[in-house]
Order: C-alpha cells, then sequence, then structure tokens
C-alpha cells in the first residue's frame, strides 16, 4: 500500500494484542446545526451574515472534533436585504474526505420604524350654507422606510370636516407591520354671519294721558348655517324688548350671535303717537325716461295731510321741508315723508317714483364683407368691425351670434355667414341688425390617388379591400369626405385586376375623382419552418417545426440519411438515428384545394451525428463587461482525453492565452459583440 492509499485510512491500533491494524474510514462524520436564528436588517434594508461554524456541533469516529473542518453557505459576511428568511447549510469534513452537512434557517427582521412627516396644519372656512367644509385633501405626508412602506392611511377618510378642530392621525405601516404615526390639525372656521329679519315697525297711540304705553313686540327671526346662540335687542338687552315706550319714535337694534360669534342685526321702528296723530298720504310716480337721457324731469307735490293741528313737514331727500324737484334716473327712488304735529304726533308716507325706460337702443350694421378664403384654413380669418351704437342709458350690451361677445372677429368658413348683432339695455329694450360676411373659396380641390398595387389572395384565394380612403392626399383646406368605390370590407376572389374608384366634394361643391389598379396575385398564405441545423452526440432527440395552419397537415421524413419519427405527423416529434453522419430532414405542411391549386410548404434541417461517446463542449455562460475591462477568464467544461477542446473567435476581436484550455483567460476585447466557440 503506497503513501497515497494510506490518506485514506484511518489508523487502528489494538492494545490488547499489541498489533497496529489500519482499516479505511468510510464514515461520514455528525453534525448538529444550532437552533433558527435572527439577523437584524439596517439602515440600508440590509444585513450581513455572521459565522456559525462555532454554534455547531460535530463528531466523528476518526478525527478529532477540533480537527473537523466545517464551512459554512453562505459564507459569513454575505449580504442579504430585505426580509425574509436564509437557508444557512454547514458542511463538516473529516480527515478522511468524508462529510455531512445540516441546514438551519436564519430569518431577517426588520425592527426599523418608517418615518412620517404630516402635512402642515389646515384651516379652512364652512362650505356655502353648510356647517361643514369640504376638503378634498389634507395633503400627504412624508414618508420613508429602511425597507419599504407598506402603506399610509388616516383616521379620517371622509373629505367633510366639522366646525372646530379635528386631530387627523396619519399612520404608516412599513412591509414588517412596524408602525409609526403623526398629527395634523384641520380648523374649520364658521365665518359666515346670521340672518336676522326684524319684526314690522309698530305705530301705538297713547290714551288716557299716559305718559308711556306698553307694546309688545314679536322676536325676530334668526337663522344661521350652524346655530344661533342669541338674539338681543339693545332697548332692554334681553331677547324679548315688549316693554314700556314713551310717545316718540324708538329705534331698537337687534343682534343676533351665532356660535362662531358672528353677528348680523337689523333695526325696528317703535312709534308712540298721542290719541289724534295725523294722517300723511304720499304719491305714486310712473313716468319714462326721456329719449336723451337715462331719465326725466320730476316736480313733486307735498303729501296730503290729515290733522286738526299744524304740523311740520320733513322728507329724506332735500333733508327739509322742500318740496323735490330734480331729474330722476330709471329705477324706483323712494322718499320719506314725516310729518309732526305740536303734540308729537306723527305720521310717515313714502313717495315712489318709478321712472321706465321704454327708448330701444339705435344699431347700424356694417355692410357685407366679401373675403378670399386662407391657405391652411377651411375659410379665412375676418376682422368685423363693431356697429354703431347708440342708447340713452349707459347700461346697455352688445353681443353677436357668431362669437356671443362684443367682437365678432374670427374664423369664418366658406361661403356665407348671416351675423345677428344684438344690443339691449337694462330695460330689456333691444334691437338687431344684420351683418352677412361671403368667404370665397381660391382653392382647386384634387385628390392625389394611390400607386397601382399588387396583393396577395388569402387562404380562400381572396382579398378582401381594406380602407384606402383614409390614406389617400388630397389638395383642399377643408376636410374632406373621400367615397371609395368599390367600398372597403368588398371580397375580390381570384387572380386578376380591379379598379379602386376614390372621389369627393369639397365645402365649395367642388367634386374630384382618381383610380388606380389592384391586382391580385397567388402566393403561400404559409410557410413550413423547421427548427435550426444542430449537431449531437444522442441518437434519439426531439425536433420542433411550426404548426400547420387550420385545415393544413405536416409530414416529416429523411431527404439524407435514416432513422424514424416517433410522429411523422406531428410538428413537435422523436427523431431516432440508425448510424452517425450527416442527416438531412424535411418539414413539408401541404393544404387543400381551396379553389387556386392545392398550398404546399417545406423547409430542412441538418442534423450532424457523432457516435454516442462523442465529447460535449459547454463554452459557459455569456457575459456583459464594460470598458476599460478588455479581458476575462473563460470557464467551459473540462473535457477528458482523449478529447481535446480548442477556442475559436466567430465574431469580434480576442487574444486567448491557451487555445487548448477551458479555462483559459481572454484579452483584446473590443466594444460590442464577441461570439467565441
Amino acid at each position: 500500500m503506497n503513501k497515497f492509499s494510506l490518506a485514506l485510512f484511518c489508523i487502528l491500533c489494538s492494545v490488547s494484542t499489541g498489533f497496529a491494524q489500519c482499516a479505511p474510514d468510510l464514515l461520514p462524520p455528525t453534525i448538529t446545526c444550532p437552533p433558527s436564528q435572527t439577523v437584524f436588517l439596517n439602515a440600508s434594508c440590509i444585513a450581513i451574515i455572521p459565522s456559525y461554524i462555532t454554534l455547531a456541533a460535530v463528531n466523528d469516529n476518526c478525527t478529532l472534533a477540533n480537527d473537523i473542518i466545517i464551512s459554512q453557505s453562505p459564507a459569513a459576511g454575505t449580504t442579504v436585504s430585505g426580509e425574509g428568511i436564509t437557508s444557512i447549510t454547514l458542511t463538516a469534513t473529516d480527515a478522511s474526505g468524508n462529510f455531512t452537512n445540516c441546514t438551519f434557517s436564519v430569518y431577517r427582521v426588520d425592527d426599523i420604524l418608517p418615518t412620517i412627516t404630516c402635512p402642515e396644519n389646515i384651516t379652512a372656512y364652512v362650505d356655502a350654507g353648510m356647517c361643514t367644509a369640504t376638503i378634498a385633501s389634507p395633503g400627504t405626508p412624508t414618508t420613508a422606510d429602511n425597507c419599504s412602506v407598506a402603506a399610509v392611511t388616516n383616521n379620517h377618510p371622509s373629505t367633510t370636516y366639522p366646525v372646530g378642530n379635528t386631530t387627523v392621525i396619519w399612520t404608516v405601516i412599513d412591509a414588517s407591520g412596524n408602525i409609526t404615526t403623526c398629527t395634523q390639525s384641520v380648523t374649520v372656521v364658521d365665518n359666515i354671519n346670521p340672518t336676522i329679519i326684524c319684526p314690522n315697525d309698530t305705530t301705538v297711540y297713547l290714551t288716557n294721558n299716559q305718559n308711556t304705553i306698553f307694546v309688545n313686540i314679536p322676536m325676530p327671526s334668526a337663522f344661521d348655517n350652524c346655530s344661533v346662540a342669541s338674539v338681543i335687542n339693545d332697548y332692554n338687552n334681553t331677547n324679548d324688548a315688549s316693554d314700556a315706550y314713551s310717545i316718540g319714535t324708538t329705534q331698537i337694534v337687534w343682534t343676533s350671535l351665532d356660535v362662531a360669534n358672528n353677528t348680523d342685526t337689523c333695526i325696528q321702528i317703535v312709534i308712540v303717537l298721542d290719541a289724534t296723530p295725523p294722517t300723511i298720504e304720499c304719491t305714486s310716480y310712473n313716468l319714462f325716461a326721456d329719449s336723451t337721457i337715462c331719465g326725466t324731469l320730476v316736480n313733486m307735490n307735498l303729501p296730503v295731510v290729515q290733522t286738526n293741528t299744524s304740523v311740520t313737514y320733513f322728507n329724506d331727500y332735500t333733508n327739509n321741508d322742500q318740496t323735490p324737484s330734480d331729474i330722476f334716473n330709471t329705477g324706483t327712488t323712494y322718499i320719506l315723508w314725516t310729518v309732526t304735529d305740536i303734540y308729537g304726533g306723527i305720521a310717515s308716507c313714502i313717495d315712489t317714483i318709478t321712472v321706465s325706460d321704454f327708448i330701444a337702443p339705435i344699431i347700424f350694421c356694417q355692410d357685407t364683407l366679401i373675403v378670399n378664403s386662407q391657405t391652411g384654413l377651411c375659410g379665412a380669418y375676418v376682422t368685423v368691425a363693431i356697429p354703431a351704437v347708440f342708447e340713452n342709458c349707459d347700461n346697455s350690451s352688445l353681443i353677436n351670434t357668431q362669437t356671443g361677445g362684443t367682437d365678432a372677429s374670427g374664423i369664418y368658413p366658406l361661403g356665407t355667414t348671416n351675423v345677428s348683432w344684438i344690443m339691449a339695455d337694462a330695460s330689456f329694450n333691444f334691437v338687431v341688425c344684420e351683418q352677412v360676411i361671403i368667404v370665397e373659396d381660391v382653392v382647386i380641390f384634387d385628390i392625389y390617388c394611390l400607386e397601382n398595387k399588387s396583393v396577395v389572395l388569402n387562404e380562400n384565394c381572396q382579398y378582401v379591400l381594406p380602407n384606402y380612403a383614409d390614406s389617400v392626399a388630397y389638395m383642399s383646406d377643408c376636410a374632406i369626405e373621400i367615397i371609395q368605390s368599390p367600398p372597403a370590407g368588398t371580397v375580390l376572389s381570384g387572380e386578376g385586376s380591379s379598379m379602386v374608384t376614390l372621389s369627393g366634394t369639397d365645402a365649395s361643391g367642388e367634386f374630384a375623382t382618381c383610380q388606380f389598379e389592384i391586382t391580385r396575385e397567388l402566393s403561400n398564405a404559409f410557410a413550413a419552418i423547421a427548427p435550426a441545423d444542430f449537431e449531437t452526440c444522442v441518437a434519439s432527440n426531439t425536433i420542433a417545426g411550426n404548426e400547420p395552419p387550420a385545415g393544413y397537415t405536416g409530414m416529416w421524413s429523411f431527404v439524407q440519411g435514416s432513422g424514424s419519427f416517433a410522429d411523422a405527423t406531428s410538428a413537435n416529434t422523436a427523431v431516432t438515428f440508425i448510424s452517425p453522419g450527416i442527416h438531412i430532414l424535411q418539414w413539408a405542411i401541404t393544404g387543400t384545394d381551396n379553389g387556386c391549386g392545392i398550398p404546399t410548404s417545406s423547409d430542412l434541417l441538418t442534423v450532424t451525428f457523432f457516435d454516442s461517446n462523442c465529447a460535449q463542449a459547454n463554452a459557459g455562460a455569456d457575459m456583459e463587461m464594460c470598458m476599460p475591462q478588455n479581458s476575462v477568464a473563460m470557464n467551459a467544461n473540462a473535457i477528458a482525453l482523449p478529447a481535446l477542446g480548442q477556442w475559436s473567435v466567430i465574431t469580434g476581436m480576442a487574444t486567448f492565452a491557451n487555445v487548448n484550455s477551458p479555462t483559459t483567460m481572454v484579452t483584446g476585447l473590443e466594444a460590442g459583440i464577441t461570439i467565441l466557440r
């Protein structure tokens, strides 16, 4: 036994006999892996696999435990990312080369919380007529995580927020279920004043020589989009103004306060008169505006007063007792007259002056405008002058039916366009005039026909006409509907030729037409495709041609060489060669007579069959690299003698250190694709 063989044996010594006996050690050592371990991902969502070798328990029949070699895969220092499980394999090898392994799991755990920064706090105002505000989105928080963010939610999915402060809690959850929250404040302010409507003014009379009289005052009507907090008056500072009132006029200011401290006020008048107050009767004036001004001159009379004593007059227009005489504008003017007797008795009434405007505006349209069409437009841009107008009042409007505004300038289509100009004043008096704009077409309409075409009949010996109308060019500034005859979708059968006519009419009524010829030809609507040629060292191989179309059949056959097919009519089948050599196989597809003959197609496959003991070559996986690197070590399979391997360059530039070495270094690579065999 030589020294190399002795390395495979364990020396067993028999103490009892005193002789040394040797036997081969064929038993692998035993190894016990540690339980499942845990690594924690760092801020970059990665972790470094440590060494677990010292955690394993090993034993062997010959080799001491400390001499047993333990290896780890993946090795210590391997970088892993993301939560999940990494399987670790520990392998124990004794001095005789026997080995065994065990496997345990390392759990990758992300315990780092995600971060979240809430949007800025929001202050919004209530919607009109509502006690809430609609906020489509309170914003988007800024989130981050060392691995990935799984979801971002908040506790207020509704877009409706009540008055006051709403705390929106935003929550971010990462892919590991770690959670972080932040809060955002959404403040809704009620900025809508309440509405208060005072009771009607009240007039009462003193009797029996009283100095005061108790007056029952009804409550005002108060409304608010949220709720009314209080309604008080400034007479007795309560919500009930019913009280004792002295002779004369008392102004009561009612104030409505809502829960947001918004207020609204109204005024109520309480008049206390003596027992026989004067009476007053005002006049309503209904007049018409003059033709040259937006109003009319009104000479007014004093109101008619009935009284037992003398009275003094006062009106709020002249602020004295003089009768107003003035030009009053259109609309309604109210003048308050007040008379007071010597006992303090008061009476009031209102003169109403209504001036109506029945004077229609005057408008003069421009003459008919004739322009030529412009290149690139199906018409022309026309600058239209505004008509001359006159109106006794300034509050009038002028529009046209072409643009709906005061300027009718714009693009007008070919032909005649009638533009109506309408002028109306605030009193709904209006006048209309018409203007004619004519755009004449100066572009000659023409169709540029397609070239004659040769087309291929389909498997049914037919050709279906496509839509040529959409692809034809024509000379016109307007979009033209091109009519095709025969129309798209028409089925043409058999070989031959047909004329296709394209015609159309432009917006000016010009007609144009053209023709081109369609020649129908026979051609196979399919092609048989055999797989790529290949070399093999095995007698039985699977080959796959393309599947025949529906209604067609396929057939494999030998053109050169010999062998057998598992199913000669199947595109995907197995072929077995009888002897080594070059075999040429044919895949043929045959159709049925569709009125144009029997279509056939075939393709050849060349297979070079070496004997079953030939060497197999594997050049290794394809590689990519970046300049300036221009060298790399190859990794082909080793070949047992007497077979010989040799490297060669198919495309590109390369230099081999040893053309016969499967792991040779190749240098001199250039940018681009280099193919080595």
